[in-house]
């Protein structure tokens, strides 16, 4: 594993891509045909993929707590409206957007039931999460 980590960051970073499409590219570039066709059917359906962008804006601002990160991670949180790319898509998606005001304390909009008496956003994050991963099972 340590040789295929150096082939593919001589450097030793972590692999990251700039976006969705990047991801896809690399996929297709490095994996076999049957893992790039799982990748690419994650990048090309919006609702998956717009959740696997929220999870690294997510990331970011756990990491980093900028301003920039906030930012960003509001953003992603927000429903996408045409010709935005950046955003959640789909009705799966709809319990985890926020309004333009943001999340104020992300502990707080974890917790929320967006429905009464249903599940809090955190259990729909997580379901989403194994949702998005199940497209990945070969």
């Amino acid at each position: 594993m340590p040789q295929v980590l150096k082939s593919l960051d001589p450097q030793g970073f972590n692999i990251t891509f700039a976006d969705a499409k990047a991801w896809g590219a690399s996929a297709t570039k490095h994996l076999s045909a049957t893992h790039a066709a799982r990748v690419n059917a994650v990048v090309s359906a919006q609702e998956a993929s717009s959740l696997v962008h929220l999870l690294k804006k997510l990331r970011n601002h756990l990491a980093h707590k900028s301003d920039g990160s906030k930012k960003e991670l509001d953003r992603a949180l927000r429903g996408r409206v045409a010709p935005a790319r950046v955003g959640l898509v789909g009705t799966a998606n709809v319990p985890l957007q926020r309004d333009k005001n943001g999340v104020g304390d992300l502990g707080k909009y974890l917790r929320v039931q967006p429905v009464a008496g249903g599940k809090r956003r955190i259990e729909i994050l997580h379901d989403r999460i194994s949702a998005v991963s199940e497209m990945l099972r070969i």
